[in-house]
Order: structure tokens, then sequence, then C-alpha cells
């Protein structure tokens, strides 16, 4: 794999979560959760930051994400072909065209004893509509949900939505004990993280998090290690720590430089000594794009919003929302060429564009953007660490890999005038097959080339680096790394 500046992109934070609760204050644990137990075989593996939360609802960071996909599970999985698998549930089948019918099995439990029910998937599906955008954007086709025993839960829905399967496995609808998980806030205490999954925290402080294989675990994706530990570096840290051999995985946080002269050392003959790191070609697609910020007092301006994504045109490399290797892609931007902006009214125009500084090349990238759109006349743009701006870059993965995961921030946002349309096309894409639903995934993505608030800019690669003798077996429903697939040979 090959990652150049403007390939690298940033995990733009997105908690979706709506409403506050009361927010509690990080647990913190006295030994340090990056150090190595003694006697114990564990995996260490390197974020570009450390979990804040593991809220189901409320991840943003891949650190995050990943953990959480680790610790909790979901109903169903995305298995390796892109089918649906169970996880939490013994199956989910459509027992009826619009009854999507899901069996637990007897005595399930979460890490802290407590029984897994019905009424925990319940609670922690309408928590999750509550309180996470993007699961409300997941399940528009939800009507009720019952649970007329311990072991069933039964989804009654408006219409026959083929896709209502792949939405269950998004980490924002993990099932959560109702015990211990407020219904109208977000935890943070890292330690209340009691899930199903196959591993459990075992404890955490500033730098990360200590994982612990959970003997409970009745699901598929037993833990290949006993114990992860999971730590937040940045690009000149982790590259010392590299040298050391201190982490079999290095996720997303390597700078181009650093890699490149990871590329050198790779093929440097005779071996320059040391420990031996390599980058993996990852699987899943990733893809740079501009968002335009729903508080953006600009985003409203229809010729502005056409005039940046016609002046980006000679660069842009990715022609949709959707990533080639994505089924249902279709070509929707135009890339290459020379664009024609309209002309802006009189009076400069000031833009902040927001990027995530965490994120490996994103503000080379930003700053790249930034002068390409001040090509137009009387505008300026400020590059601004965060997502407080008015355009913000971001290669954050889908919350599903599925078309509409990858459409999902896009359709969560639209122009009024567009409202109606999107919400009758995205019911026909989750409803069809074959033809009609190929046509109705090619006309979204074609709306979102005259909508224009969210812009495709190139693909992404994420920046993978593995010692050697260690391998990576799975990856999490959004594309991310799976840490129950880290092992050791």
């Amino acid at each position: 794999m090959r990652v150049s500046c403007w390939l690298l992109g940033l995990a733009v934070a997105l908690a979706g979560c709506a409403g506050a609760g009361p927010v509690e204050t990080p647990v913190l644990a006295k030994t340090p959760a990056s150090a190595t137990p003694p006697g114990v075989e564990t995996g260490v593996v390197a974020f570009s930051s450390a979990p804040r939360t593991l809220d189901p609802v409320a991840v943003s960071s891949e650190s995050e994400t990943a953990v959480a996909q680790a610790v909790f599970q979901r109903l169903m999985r995305i298995g390796p072909d892109g089918g649906l698998l169970p996880d939490a549930a013994s199956d989910c089948l459509f027992s009826q065209p619009t009854t999507y019918q899901c069996t637990l099995p007897a005595g399930a439990v979460f890490s802290n004893g407590h029984p897994l029910t019905s009424s925990d998937v319940e609670f922690s599906i309408r928590r999750a509509l509550r309180l996470s955008r993007v699961a409300a954007e997941l399940m528009p086709s939800l009507d009720a949900i019952e649970t007329p025993d311990d072991t069933t839960v039964r989804f009654q829905l408006a219409y026959a939505d083929a896709q209502f399967g792949y939405s269950l496995c998004a980490v924002q609808l993990s099932i959560v004990d109702e015990r211990t998980f407020d219904a109208d806030g977000v935890v943070t205490s890292l330690l209340a993280a009691d899930g199903s999954g196959p591993y459990q925290v075992e404890r955490s402080d500033e730098e990360g998090i200590l994982l612990r294989r959970w003997d409970g675990y009745t699901g598929q994706l037993s833990g290949r290690l006993p114990q992860l530990s999971v730590v937040a570096r940045q690009s000149a840290t982790a590259e010392a720590g590299m040298a050391l051999g201190d982490y079999d995985v290095v996720w997303q946080v390597l700078e181009p430089a650093a890699l490149e002269r990871l590329r050198l050392r790779e093929s440097a003959t005779p071996a320059t000594g040391g420990v031996a790191y390599q980058e993996v070609e990852w699987a899943r697609p990733r893809l740079n794009a501009l968002y335009w910020s729903p508080s953006s007092s600009h985003r409203g301006n229809s010729a502005l919003r056409q005039a940046v994504a016609a002046v980006l045109q000679a660069d842009r490399s990715a022609d949709s929302l959707l990533p080639v290797s994505v089924e249902g892609h279709a070509a929707s931007f135009a890339v290459g060429g020379t664009g024609s902006p309209p002309a802006l009214k009189k009076g400069r125009v000031k833009l902040r564009l927001g990027y995530d500084p965490s994120a490996p090349g994103a503000g080379d990238l930003a700053r790249l953007l930034r002068d390409r759109i001040e090509q137009l006349a009387r505008v300026s743009v400020q590059v601004v660490a965060g997502d407080d701006a008015d355009l913000v870059l971001s290669d954050a993965l889908p919350p599903v890999g599925t078309p509409l995961g990858w459409l999902e921030r896009y359709l969560a946002d639209p122009l009024e005038e567009s409202r109606t349309a999107l919400r009758e096309h995205v019911a026909a894409a989750r409803e069809g097959t074959g033809q009609e639903r190929a046509a109705a995934l090619a006309w979204l993505q074609t709306q979102a080339g005259v909508d224009l608030t969210a812009l495709p800019v190139s693909p992404a690669q994420a920046s993978v680096v593995v010692k050697q003798g260690v391998t990576l077996e799975s990856w999490t429903a959004d594309g991310g790394l799976a840490l129950w697939g880290v092992g050791h040979g």
C-alpha cells in the first residue's frame, strides 16, 4: 500500500448524540493501562487518540469504535463476504415481509453477570434512536419493537426493508445493560462498559485501555489474544516505539514521512536490523470527503456550494460518495478538467475549513484544499483544527459498509428542497432488489452531485502497520480494525 499526503485523511469526530445527560468523570486506573502485564500474552495496538467514552451511542474516534465493537455485541454482524451472520442473536429472520424477528440464546449474560434479555435489546435500540443521529438515520423503516418473552425480539417495519438487518450491525445499535446505562444521557466512565462481547475492560488511564478476553462470551468472534492494550500515540512516538518492537499494530497513526521511512527500511538490502514492521494492504475502502456543516451560515448559498465544487474538480479523483469498490457505485461528480464556478455576489466570503489534527496527513490535505478554494475571487478560507467550521474534511468510516451506510452523512442533513425525494428513494433502495435497488442508489448519488453539501475528494487508504508475526483476520462492520482479529502468528 502506498499512502500520499493527498490520500491520507482524518477521522472527524461525529458523536451523533442529541441531549446531554449527567456526564460521569472517567474512572482512571492506578496501574497504567499501557503497561504489558507480565506472564500474559498481550497484544498492543496504537491509535492516534485514546478512548474517552465507550458508550455505543457516543463513540466517534476510531479507537473508541474499535474498543466498543469488541466490548459490546450487536444482534447481527457482517461476515467476510458481506453477508449477514448472527452475533448476540442465535438468528434473525423475516417471519413476515414487514416483521424481522430475532432469537436470543437462553442464558446469555453481560460481563457483570446480569442476564441479557430481549428487554435489554429493546432498551438499547430505543436509547440509540433517542440519542444517536446515526441510529435514527439507519432505521427509517422501524415502527415498533415487541418482546413477547425474554429471548424474542420482533421488529415491526413500515415497509419490507431488506437492509434492516445490516443496520443492526452498526456500533450505535450495540446491546447495553439497561440496569447500568442511562436511558437519556451518555455514559463516559470507561470501566462502566459492561458488555457481552469477546473482550471486557480490565483497566484504563489517560493513555488507553487494557482489555481482557471474556470467558463468558458465547458468540463466534472470540478474541485471539488473552489481553489487548489499546494505547494512544503520536506519529513520532509510535515510530520510536516501533524501533523497540513496542506495538503489534499501528493504526492510522504514522504521518506520510514516517511511512516513507518505513518503506525505505523494508526495501533496504541487506536488512538494516531492528524489529521488522510492514504495511498491510487493508481490504476495506475509505474516502476523503468535504462536508458543509449544517450550522454554517454559508451552507444555504447554492452558488457558493457550486463554486467550491467546481474549483475542486481539477484535483478530484473520487467521483461519488460511494467508493468504486462498493456495490451500487455510480459516478456522479465531475473529475479532472476545469470546472466552471458560477459568479458570486459582491463582498468577501470568509470560510472555516476544519480537520482532525490527530489524523495523519489531514492538515496537509486541508491546506491543499484551502489553496484551491481560495482561487475563487473574494473567498478566504481559514484552516482550523476540529469540526467547528463551515466545511469539514473527513475520511471517517461509515456506520456500516453498505451503500446506504456510505451515504448516511449526506442523507442525515438534507437540503429542505431535497428532503422528500431523498426519503422516497432511500425507501426504494431499502425495499428494492436488482435493478430497482441499483436505480435508487444511483439517483441518491446523482442528487448528492446536485445538492453539493457533501463533496468526494479522493480515495483514501488506511494506514495499517503490523509487526512481523502479527496477523489481522477480520474487520468491523464499518471497515475498521477488529481487535478480536489481532493475533500472533
